[in-house]
């Protein structure tokens, strides 16, 4: 994000080193590189909504999709609804408790 410096008028890269310059209602000092001088700036933090329809939450059926990610063993048995992004595990807990026993043997054995 950039401001234009209120002396020379030149755009200026807002460094947000470290989480600065964030906080809202505070002031927060910032130099410009090309004149030098400091000036202060408030940050303003803006909310954007976009609605979308979800039929299957108004009795349509759910878009139901695999779910992917690593380790393999975490996502076996869970989907997610593509409209409503609803997630489920088709897995019962004991037998992801023995997928991620053998995940976490075989990489075991791996680093011996």
């Amino acid at each position: 994000m950039s401001v234009e410096c209120p002396y020379c008028g030149a755009e200026v890269e807002i460094n947000h080193d470290d989480g600065y310059g964030y906080t809202e209602d505070e002031a927060h000092q910032q130099e410009c590189d090309k004149c030098d001088k400091t000036f202060v700036f408030h940050t303003g933090i803006i909310f954007l909504y976009e609605a979308k329809k979800a039929d299957c939450l108004n009795g349509s059926e759910h878009q139901w999709e695999p779910r992917k990610g690593w380790p393999e063993e975490l996502f076996i048995g869970k989907e997610r609804c593509s409209v409503c992004e609803e997630e489920r595990d088709n897995m019962p807990a004991k037998e992801r408790t023995k997928l991620m026993y053998g995940y976490f043997e075989r990489l075991k054995a791996s680093r011996d």
